[in-house]
Protein backbone atom coordinates (compact mmCIF):
# COMPACT_ATOMS: atom_id res chain seq x y z
CA UNK A 1 0.00 0.00 0.00
CA UNK A 2 2.05 3.19 -1.24
CA UNK A 3 1.40 6.26 -3.07
CA UNK A 4 4.24 7.33 -5.81
CA UNK A 5 6.96 8.62 -4.11
CA UNK A 6 10.72 8.63 -4.18
CA UNK A 7 12.46 5.37 -2.89
CA UNK A 8 15.26 6.75 -0.83
CA UNK A 9 17.97 3.39 -1.46
CA UNK A 10 21.44 3.11 0.09
CA UNK A 11 22.95 3.78 -3.73
CA UNK A 12 20.87 7.08 -3.48
CA UNK A 13 22.93 7.44 -0.23
CA UNK A 14 26.09 6.53 -1.63
CA UNK A 15 25.85 9.12 -4.42
CA UNK A 16 24.71 11.72 -2.07
CA UNK A 17 27.63 11.74 -0.36
CA UNK A 18 30.22 10.85 -3.47
CA UNK A 19 29.19 13.92 -5.32
CA UNK A 20 30.11 17.39 -5.54
CA UNK A 21 26.08 19.67 -5.43
CA UNK A 22 25.93 22.44 -7.99
CA UNK A 23 26.14 24.50 -4.72
CA UNK A 24 29.75 23.82 -4.28
CA UNK A 25 31.05 24.37 -7.62
CA UNK A 26 33.17 26.97 -8.97
CA UNK A 27 30.49 27.99 -11.30
CA UNK A 28 27.95 28.73 -8.88
CA UNK A 29 27.95 32.53 -8.29
CA UNK A 30 26.72 32.77 -4.41
CA UNK A 31 29.04 29.86 -3.69
CA UNK A 32 31.94 32.20 -5.15
CA UNK A 33 30.74 34.86 -2.75
CA UNK A 34 31.42 32.77 0.32
CA UNK A 35 34.85 31.98 -0.97
CA UNK A 36 35.31 35.59 -1.65
CA UNK A 37 34.55 36.23 2.05
CA UNK A 38 36.68 33.69 3.50
CA UNK A 39 39.55 34.90 1.52
CA UNK A 40 38.71 38.31 2.90
CA UNK A 41 38.29 37.19 6.07
CA UNK A 42 41.24 35.53 6.44
CA UNK A 43 44.14 38.16 4.52
CA UNK A 44 44.82 35.18 2.26
CA UNK A 45 45.80 36.00 -1.80
CA UNK A 46 42.58 34.92 -4.22
CA UNK A 47 44.31 33.31 -6.59
CA UNK A 48 43.31 29.95 -8.08
CA UNK A 49 45.05 27.77 -5.92
CA UNK A 50 43.74 29.13 -2.40
CA UNK A 51 40.57 29.30 -4.28
CA UNK A 52 40.67 25.79 -5.07
CA UNK A 53 41.82 24.82 -1.55
CA UNK A 54 38.61 26.47 -0.36
CA UNK A 55 36.55 25.11 -2.69
CA UNK A 56 37.88 21.15 -1.08
CA UNK A 57 37.57 22.26 2.10
CA UNK A 58 33.71 23.22 2.12
CA UNK A 59 33.44 19.97 0.20
CA UNK A 60 35.02 17.89 3.03
CA UNK A 61 32.59 19.47 5.41
CA UNK A 62 30.00 19.02 3.01
CA UNK A 63 30.52 15.24 3.23
CA UNK A 64 30.68 15.04 7.15
CA UNK A 65 27.73 16.72 7.60
CA UNK A 66 25.38 14.07 4.95
CA UNK A 67 27.27 11.08 6.05
CA UNK A 68 25.66 11.26 9.89
CA UNK A 69 22.09 11.42 8.33
CA UNK A 70 22.49 9.11 5.79
CA UNK A 71 24.20 6.78 8.79
CA UNK A 72 20.83 8.00 11.00
CA UNK A 73 18.57 6.00 8.00
CA UNK A 74 21.00 3.23 8.00
CA UNK A 75 20.77 3.07 11.61
CA UNK A 76 16.72 3.03 11.33
CA UNK A 77 16.66 0.06 8.40
CA UNK A 78 18.66 -1.80 10.83
CA UNK A 79 16.27 -1.41 13.82
CA UNK A 80 13.46 -2.34 12.23
CA UNK A 81 14.85 -5.56 10.91
CA UNK A 82 16.09 -6.30 14.04
CA UNK A 83 12.77 -5.78 16.06
CA UNK A 84 14.22 -2.96 17.69
CA UNK A 85 12.34 -0.19 16.42
CA UNK A 86 9.41 0.08 18.90
CA UNK A 87 11.67 2.21 21.24
CA UNK A 88 11.62 4.69 19.00
CA UNK A 89 7.89 4.83 18.06
CA UNK A 90 4.64 6.30 19.32
CA UNK A 91 1.67 3.97 18.92
CA UNK A 92 -1.47 3.17 20.52
CA UNK A 93 -1.32 -0.49 20.15
CA UNK A 94 0.96 -3.17 22.35
CA UNK A 95 2.29 -6.04 20.67
CA UNK A 96 5.20 -7.97 20.62
CA UNK A 97 8.66 -5.51 19.95
CA UNK A 98 10.42 -8.79 18.63
CA UNK A 99 8.87 -8.54 15.35
CA UNK A 100 11.90 -8.33 12.41
CA UNK A 101 10.54 -6.05 9.73
CA UNK A 102 13.06 -5.22 6.98
CA UNK A 103 11.96 -2.29 4.98
CA UNK A 104 11.27 -2.89 1.16
CA UNK A 105 14.08 -0.52 0.46
CA UNK A 106 16.34 -3.19 1.51
CA UNK A 107 15.05 -6.09 0.43
CA UNK A 108 14.01 -4.82 -3.16
CA UNK A 109 17.65 -3.60 -3.42
CA UNK A 110 19.07 -6.99 -2.80
CA UNK A 111 15.89 -8.91 -4.42
CA UNK A 112 15.43 -11.30 -1.75
CA UNK A 113 13.62 -14.59 -3.15
CA UNK A 114 13.75 -16.46 -0.35
CA UNK A 115 11.27 -17.54 2.05
CA UNK A 116 13.42 -18.17 4.71
CA UNK A 117 13.45 -15.32 6.92
CA UNK A 118 16.12 -16.95 9.37
CA UNK A 119 18.43 -16.32 5.61
CA UNK A 120 16.44 -12.79 5.07
CA UNK A 121 17.09 -11.53 8.41
CA UNK A 122 21.15 -12.67 8.13
CA UNK A 123 21.59 -11.11 4.85
CA UNK A 124 19.71 -8.10 5.09
CA UNK A 125 21.36 -7.61 8.96
CA UNK A 126 24.70 -8.19 7.32
CA UNK A 127 24.07 -5.31 3.88
CA UNK A 128 23.04 -2.73 6.07
CA UNK A 129 25.16 -3.39 9.17
CA UNK A 130 28.19 -3.16 6.30
CA UNK A 131 26.89 0.21 4.95
CA UNK A 132 27.16 1.38 8.33
CA UNK A 133 30.88 0.69 9.44
CA UNK A 134 31.74 2.01 5.78
CA UNK A 135 29.98 5.40 6.82
CA UNK A 136 32.10 5.77 9.87
CA UNK A 137 35.46 4.84 8.06
CA UNK A 138 34.31 7.72 5.44
CA UNK A 139 33.55 10.33 8.20
CA UNK A 140 36.62 9.72 10.00
CA UNK A 141 38.65 9.85 6.35
CA UNK A 142 36.94 13.31 5.67
CA UNK A 143 37.31 14.26 9.07
CA UNK A 144 40.97 13.59 9.11
CA UNK A 145 41.53 15.54 5.62
CA UNK A 146 39.16 18.52 6.62
CA UNK A 147 42.00 19.07 9.17
CA UNK A 148 44.91 18.59 7.39
CA UNK A 149 43.54 21.16 4.56
CA UNK A 150 42.11 23.71 6.67
CA UNK A 151 45.51 23.70 9.30
CA UNK A 152 47.75 23.90 6.23
CA UNK A 153 45.65 27.01 4.99
CA UNK A 154 45.31 28.79 7.88
CA UNK A 155 44.69 28.35 11.87
CA UNK A 156 41.49 29.88 11.96
CA UNK A 157 39.66 26.62 11.88
CA UNK A 158 36.21 28.24 13.43
CA UNK A 159 36.32 30.92 11.53
CA UNK A 160 36.18 29.01 8.12
CA UNK A 161 33.77 26.28 10.08
CA UNK A 162 31.40 29.54 10.66
CA UNK A 163 31.26 30.84 7.19
CA UNK A 164 30.75 27.80 5.09
CA UNK A 165 28.79 25.89 7.95
CA UNK A 166 26.15 28.76 7.64
CA UNK A 167 26.00 28.05 3.64
CA UNK A 168 25.96 24.34 4.05
CA UNK A 169 23.23 24.18 6.00
CA UNK A 170 21.16 26.69 4.00
CA UNK A 171 21.47 24.62 1.51
CA UNK A 172 21.36 20.72 3.24
CA UNK A 173 17.81 22.13 4.47
CA UNK A 174 15.75 20.33 1.75
CA UNK A 175 17.98 16.67 2.07
CA UNK A 176 18.11 16.99 5.80
CA UNK A 177 14.23 17.05 5.27
CA UNK A 178 13.97 14.58 3.26
CA UNK A 179 16.27 12.22 5.39
CA UNK A 180 13.83 12.99 7.92
CA UNK A 181 10.59 11.99 6.39
CA UNK A 182 12.26 8.91 5.40
CA UNK A 183 12.96 8.20 9.00
CA UNK A 184 9.68 8.60 9.94
CA UNK A 185 8.09 6.81 6.98
CA UNK A 186 10.31 3.50 8.08
CA UNK A 187 8.38 3.86 11.17
CA UNK A 188 4.98 3.73 9.74
CA UNK A 189 5.80 1.13 7.27
CA UNK A 190 7.07 -0.67 10.82
CA UNK A 191 3.92 -0.72 12.21
CA UNK A 192 1.35 -0.76 9.09
CA UNK A 193 3.26 -4.41 8.69
CA UNK A 194 3.38 -5.27 12.28
CA UNK A 195 -0.36 -4.87 12.52
CA UNK A 196 -0.81 -6.78 9.62
CA UNK A 197 1.29 -10.11 11.09
CA UNK A 198 -0.43 -9.40 14.46
CA UNK A 199 -4.13 -9.83 12.36
CA UNK A 200 -3.12 -12.61 11.01
CA UNK A 201 -2.05 -14.18 14.13
CA UNK A 202 -5.94 -14.21 14.80
CA UNK A 203 -5.99 -16.79 11.75
CA UNK A 204 -8.72 -14.50 10.10
CA UNK A 205 -11.37 -16.60 7.73
CA UNK A 206 -12.06 -15.59 4.42
CA UNK A 207 -14.50 -12.79 5.03
CA UNK A 208 -12.34 -11.49 7.76
CA UNK A 209 -9.44 -10.91 5.50
CA UNK A 210 -11.50 -9.11 2.69
CA UNK A 211 -13.00 -6.51 5.69
CA UNK A 212 -9.36 -6.28 6.89
CA UNK A 213 -8.17 -5.27 2.78
CA UNK A 214 -11.31 -3.12 2.28
CA UNK A 215 -11.33 -1.54 5.51
CA UNK A 216 -7.99 -0.32 5.02
CA UNK A 217 -7.48 0.18 1.21
CA UNK A 218 -10.96 2.29 1.51
CA UNK A 219 -9.10 4.54 4.38
CA UNK A 220 -5.68 5.16 2.16
CA UNK A 221 -7.75 6.01 -0.97
CA UNK A 222 -9.67 8.59 1.05
CA UNK A 223 -7.02 9.75 3.04
CA UNK A 224 -5.00 10.25 -0.61
CA UNK A 225 -7.40 12.26 -1.72
CA UNK A 226 -8.53 14.81 1.01
CA UNK A 227 -4.82 15.27 1.61
CA UNK A 228 -4.31 15.83 -2.68
CA UNK A 229 -7.36 17.79 -1.86
CA UNK A 230 -6.04 20.40 0.42
CA UNK A 231 -2.21 20.16 -2.18
CA UNK A 232 -4.08 21.54 -5.04
CA UNK A 233 -5.92 24.09 -2.89
CA UNK A 234 -3.24 25.52 -2.00
CA UNK A 235 -1.59 25.65 -5.38
CA UNK A 236 -4.56 27.19 -7.33
CA UNK A 237 -4.20 29.75 -4.06
CA UNK A 238 -0.98 30.47 -6.04
CA UNK A 239 -1.40 30.75 -9.01
CA UNK A 240 -3.98 33.06 -8.15
CA UNK A 241 -2.09 35.18 -6.01
CA UNK A 242 -1.15 38.81 -7.52
CA UNK A 243 2.34 37.86 -7.55
CA UNK A 244 1.15 35.33 -9.86
CA UNK A 245 -1.07 37.65 -12.04
CA UNK A 246 0.27 40.77 -12.39
CA UNK A 247 3.44 38.82 -14.12
CA UNK A 248 4.94 40.45 -16.92
CA UNK A 249 5.50 37.76 -18.76
CA UNK A 250 2.50 36.51 -21.12
CA UNK A 251 3.64 32.92 -21.78
CA UNK A 252 4.23 32.93 -18.17
CA UNK A 253 0.94 33.66 -17.21
CA UNK A 254 -0.72 32.16 -19.45
CA UNK A 255 0.61 28.79 -18.36
CA UNK A 256 -0.14 29.32 -14.70
CA UNK A 257 -3.56 30.51 -16.02
CA UNK A 258 -3.84 26.92 -17.27
CA UNK A 259 -1.89 25.04 -14.27
CA UNK A 260 -5.11 26.86 -12.57
CA UNK A 261 -7.62 25.48 -14.44
CA UNK A 262 -6.39 22.05 -14.56
CA UNK A 263 -5.68 22.24 -10.78
CA UNK A 264 -9.24 23.21 -10.60
CA UNK A 265 -10.77 20.39 -12.53
CA UNK A 266 -8.31 17.91 -10.82
CA UNK A 267 -9.90 19.68 -7.46
CA UNK A 268 -13.57 18.85 -8.46
CA UNK A 269 -12.55 15.58 -9.45
CA UNK A 270 -11.24 14.77 -5.99
CA UNK A 271 -13.82 15.92 -4.00
CA UNK A 272 -16.34 13.77 -5.54
CA UNK A 273 -13.28 10.67 -5.26
CA UNK A 274 -13.13 11.56 -1.87
CA UNK A 275 -16.94 11.34 -1.39
CA UNK A 276 -17.37 8.03 -2.76
CA UNK A 277 -14.69 6.75 -0.90
CA UNK A 278 -16.07 8.13 2.41
CA UNK A 279 -19.19 6.59 1.50
CA UNK A 280 -17.45 2.82 1.49
CA UNK A 281 -15.70 3.22 4.06
CA UNK A 282 -18.86 4.28 6.29
CA UNK A 283 -20.48 1.42 4.73
CA UNK A 284 -17.80 -1.37 5.42
CA UNK A 285 -18.09 0.22 9.35
CA UNK A 286 -21.87 -0.56 9.58
CA UNK A 287 -21.60 -3.65 8.26
CA UNK A 288 -18.89 -4.57 11.33
CA UNK A 289 -21.27 -3.21 13.96
CA UNK A 290 -24.16 -5.47 12.21
CA UNK A 291 -22.25 -8.25 11.80
CA UNK A 292 -21.73 -8.12 15.47
CA UNK A 293 -25.18 -8.77 15.93
CA UNK A 294 -26.81 -11.07 13.74
CA UNK A 295 -23.78 -12.86 11.99
CA UNK A 296 -23.13 -16.42 13.00
CA UNK A 297 -19.68 -16.96 15.28
CA UNK A 298 -17.47 -18.32 12.43
CA UNK A 299 -18.11 -15.00 10.51
CA UNK A 300 -18.29 -12.14 12.60
CA UNK A 301 -15.31 -10.15 13.75
CA UNK A 302 -13.97 -9.88 17.20
CA UNK A 303 -13.56 -6.21 18.29
CA UNK A 304 -10.02 -7.27 19.34
CA UNK A 305 -9.89 -7.40 15.54
CA UNK A 306 -11.39 -4.74 14.47
CA UNK A 307 -9.18 -2.66 16.88
CA UNK A 308 -6.00 -4.01 14.79
CA UNK A 309 -7.90 -2.62 11.87
CA UNK A 310 -8.68 0.92 13.58
CA UNK A 311 -4.89 1.15 14.96
CA UNK A 312 -3.68 0.64 11.11
CA UNK A 313 -6.31 2.44 9.46
CA UNK A 314 -4.73 5.68 11.79
CA UNK A 315 -0.86 4.72 10.34
CA UNK A 316 -2.11 4.60 7.06
CA UNK A 317 -3.62 8.12 7.37
CA UNK A 318 -0.35 9.25 9.78
CA UNK A 319 2.19 8.00 6.67
CA UNK A 320 -0.02 9.64 4.14
CA UNK A 321 -0.08 12.85 6.16
CA UNK A 322 3.70 12.56 6.36
CA UNK A 323 4.19 12.46 2.89
CA UNK A 324 2.56 15.34 1.93
CA UNK A 325 3.67 17.12 4.53
CA UNK A 326 7.61 17.00 3.18
CA UNK A 327 5.69 17.19 -0.62
CA UNK A 328 4.32 20.61 0.96
CA UNK A 329 7.70 22.08 2.55
CA UNK A 330 9.69 21.16 -0.41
Amino acid sequence: MVINKKVFKIKDIRWEIKKIPKYLTRENKSFQLIIDQTLSILNIKASNYHRKQLQQIAILLYKSKVIPLCHRLGTTYLKSGMGQLLTDSKTSFNYSNNLKIWPKEIKSMLRLTTRNSTDENNICSKFVTRHLYKFDYQLKQYQIKYNKKVNKLTRSTLKIEHIFETYLEQNLSTFRLEIEDKIELVHYDYHIQALKLVYDCHYPNDYQNKLFQQLCQNKYELEIREQEFNFLKQQITYYKSPSQSTSFNSIHTTNNIKQALFNQHKKITLKKQQYEYRKKYDMNIKKILYDHRVLINNEEISMLMFDLIDERCKQIVARIQCIYKFKIQC
